[in-house]
């Protein structure tokens, strides 16, 4: 089943894309040539701080949403942010 990102956000380099799915996917692509690099799942929650080296959640808020609506790199692009569909930071 092909489902349509709801977000996305490139890295500092520009070299990596970050999708956010409506089923709570990250997808990490190389976007020189496309390439579908690593799937990561997410859980419930509103908000999370994954560690891009590893691919990993590092630090999350729990909540019931399941949907991405936010992402976002720290300066250093070294973490990413998500945010759902709860709307609210707990």
């Amino acid at each position: 089943m092909i489902r349509r990102s709801r977000r996305c956000t490139v890295d500092a380099r520009g070299s990596e894309l970050i999708s956010g799915c409506y089923n709570g996917r990250l997808k990490f692509w190389h976007l020189l040539n496309g390439k579908l690099l690593a799937t990561m799942r997410t859980r419930c929650f509103d908000m999370a701080v994954i560690d891009l080296l590893c691919r990993r959640v590092v630090r999350s808020i729990t909540a019931v949403g399941k949907c991405v609506n936010a992402l976002e790199f720290s300066s250093d692009g070294r973490w990413l942010l998500t945010a759902d569909d709860t709307k609210y930071i707990k």
